[in-house]
């Protein structure tokens, strides 16, 4: 029976007062399943719970699984996912960290909720999946060996590549034609589809569950890794159906989940494999295994939000481009693609990013920054803390049409991508983003305007060496903007960040990155 977090926490805790020490123990460790527990004292059930929520929002976590009409609103709707409608009865409320089907469904809850329905799991398996999801270190203990758990995730890979060769068989079939006409419109044609793993999922009878049923495959690897999801009325379908697929592989080349582009009009537009034991989209970034090379030879990542942008760039050769599969960088990506960029004084390393062009997108991405770099210093202070080189971090604008609309990668690169290149390399440093982006959207000249843009700001301008000419030169250039003096400017944005590391209890760090 599934139960919300807080019964199922409640019920432990009263056990854990009342039984034997060892049914306790036996209680306590059985909060996560296969082998892998939680080394936890009485009570700290809910102390995981606790800080889950504190570091998440219902918006981060139901945006893995849904296309939101509008990610920054405080109340963002999407198509229910547990029945089926045409109009958008699915609603999020950030005050109340909460969602509602206010639909046919009738239901709603929280977070914890939420992913326990749309994955079909019990609430431990729901607290696991999200402690990890938020970045928490926690006391793990696993019963398997290493030899096991590579075995599991050695099967996933297989039932990985069975289904990605599948969705290629489709895709050149008869009920493929209509996907490879769309492929072959935005240049990839059968053999570079093959090459970059793009395949078909059907619909009907012709399912993948089918096929995997007939050859016998690993049917625990094959719910494992996401191939299939169990319904409302306990029958087990294909996760992706009538669909094109990308297959997401890690930096060594191994398959651990895939993306799916709806046909037509279908929404979600896109969908992604459920994070697993091998697959994490925070974690990922799509194409790394083929451009890590390009960005170890060269000191530069391109970093673009989705995959058809990466297979474009790919095959016109430019191979140093690597996609966060969404509006957001995460501190894990950055970590993950600072791996393979040099550590050269002489040629300091850049990371580029190229996101949306709308004012949704850049506030999405602002919001994301801020976290993401935050984060990745910390982490960087502690793991990569003998770099001598600071990562260069920048932010291009998007190439426009002649009608004044801003394309994306994918189709600026095969429209002009002479264009392209030339938007990367006039691409601005984060500083000059966050500024330009937090005085457009504020008025700056009534007194809370401008304390919202400097608010907005001062995480960034903290990561500027002090006492050096580029600090100067910003605090000259922002004072001029908000019309105060550069001394008083320097003093309020270090009260700022006072304030904001006594409430959040962090510490400045020194980082890696150069903002």
């Amino acid at each position: 029976m599934n139960l919300g977090y807080t019964s199922y926490v409640r019920s432990v805790n009263r056990r854990c007062a009342t039984d034997t020490p060892t049914d306790a123990g036996a209680d306590r460790r059985a909060m996560v399943d296969g082998g892998n527990y939680f080394t936890a004292g009485k009570g700290e059930q809910m102390t995981l719970v606790d800080e889950v929520k504190a570091r998440l929002t219902i918006v981060d976590v139901v945006s893995d699984y849904l296309a939101l009409d509008n990610p920054s609103s405080r109340t963002p709707k999407a198509l229910c996912p547990f029945h089926e409608e045409r109009t958008p009865s699915f609603s999020l409320s950030l005050d109340h960290d909460s969602w509602r089907c206010w639909g046919a469904c009738g239901v709603g809850g929280g977070m914890f909720d939420f992913v326990m329905r749309a994955d079909g799991i019990e609430f431990k398996e729901a607290l696991e999946k999200l402690v990890r999801k938020a970045g928490i270190e926690t006391d793990f203990r696993s019963d398997n060996s290493n030899g096991r758990r590579r075995g599991k995730s050695s099967a996933m890979h297989q039932v990985n590549e069975v289904a990605e060769e599948f969705f290629f068989r489709q895709l050149e079939g008869a009920q493929g034609k209509e996907a490879l006409d769309y492929l072959v419109a935005r240049g990839i044609d059968s053999q570079t589809a093959r090459r970059r793993g793009i395949g078909f999922a059907p619909g009907g009878v012709n399912s993948l569950f089918a096929h995997l049923r007939s050859i016998g495959a690993d049917s625990q690897a094959v719910v494992q890794a996401g191939l299939v999801v169990k319904g409302e009325d306990g029958s087990w379908r294909d996760m992706f159906a009538n669909r094109i697929t990308i297959s997401i592989k890690d930096p060594r080349g191994n398959i651990i989940g895939f993306g799916a582009r709806a046909m037509g009009d279908a929404q979600p537009k896109y969908l992604n494999t459920h994070e697993t034991a091998i697959f994490n989209k925070s974690q990922t970034l799509y194409g790394l295994h083929w451009a890590s090379d390009a960005i170890r030879a060269s000191g530069r990542a391109i970093v673009v939000e989705g995959y058809m942008d990466v297979i474009t760039a790919q095959e016109r050769g430019f191979k140093n481009v690597v996609a966060c599969m969404g509006t957001s960088v995460t501190s894990q990506q950055l970590q993950s693609v600072a791996t393979f960029l040099p550590d050269d004084p002489d040629n300091p390393p850049w990371v580029v990013l190229c996101l949306d062009a709308d004012e949704a997108g850049q506030q999405a991405a602002l919001r994301g920054l801020r976290t993401a770099i935050s984060e990745f210093g910390r982490q960087s202070s502690g793991s990569r803390a003998n770099r001598r080189t600071a990562i260069d971090i920048r932010i291009s604008s998007p190439v426009v049409s002649e009608q004044g609309i801003a394309k994306d990668p994918d189709e600026a690169i095969r429209t002009d991508s002479a264009e392209w290149v030339a938007s990367i390399d006039r691409a601005a440093d984060i500083m000059q983003f966050v500024i330009r982006t937090s005085l457009g959207r504020h008025n700056v000249e009534s007194d809370n305007g401008m304390d919202a843009a400097i608010n907005e700001i001062e995480p960034f301008f903290e990561r500027i060496p002090p006492h050096t000419i580029r600090e100067q030169r910003i605090l000259n250039e922002l004072s001029t903007e908000l019309n105060l003096d550069a001394d008083h400017l320097l003093n309020l944005l270090t009260r700022k960040r006072s304030d904001r590391e006594t409430a959040g209890g962090v510490s400045r760090q020194t980082t890696t990155l150069r903002s």
